[in-house]
């Protein structure tokens, strides 16, 4: 099982949330994934910026975690966003569709690609309420906690609220919510 984090701060935020969310049932085994609600919350890292959109979704896939890295950053960029030209892109800016692994498994990985557990998942509160809505009693490796105990002792105060048009936004994809 893959747990991914999914965000946007530009443009139609839901829509690049949608396409991001297709391409990735693509990739599932089985074509379901399940999907947390959608947030809306205060940027992070720079915060000067539009509020994202973010939610988590969990997969299971049969590709190794670098392929799916790489699937994810074709994702990203077929919504627009600018990868590889550092002049062009700003460290924790506006995109359009970001998408983190957070957890691969029980995998812990720290390669010059890919790190897994993602390196700052016990400390954005964007990531773990949606992921630990998902899953709150997962093992996060390496950290002998769970989703919900890390989400507990989180740090970040930033702003998140369920999204306002939350309560239809997978009308899509009704198997993405339990």
């Amino acid at each position: 099982m893959v747990y991914l984090s999914l965000g946007s701060n530009l443009g139609d935020r839901y829509r690049f949330l949608k396409l991001g969310l297709d391409r990735l049932q693509k990739l599932a085994i089985d074509g379901k994934i399940r999907c947390s609600s959608i947030y809306e919350t205060e940027p992070w890292g720079l915060v000067e910026q539009p509020n994202f959109l973010n939610c988590a979704v969990e997969l299971e896939c049969s590709i190794s975690p670098e392929s799916l890295l790489s699937e994810i950053h074709e994702i990203e960029i077929n919504a627009g966003r600018i990868r590889g030209d550092k002049s062009k892109t700003v460290r924790w800016g506006a995109r359009t569709l970001d998408i983190d692994i957070l957890i691969f498994d029980s995998r812990i990985i720290d390669s010059e690609i890919l790190t897994v557990p993602h390196r700052r998942i016990t400390g954005r509160k964007f990531v773990l309420v949606p992921l630990s809505e998902l899953v709150p009693n997962l093992p996060v490796p390496g950290y002998g906690k769970t989703v919900q105990q890390i989400r507990d002792e989180c740090q970040d105060k930033s702003k998140l609220d369920l999204w306002e048009n939350e309560k239809h936004a997978f009308d899509k994809y009704p198997e993405m919510k339990d």
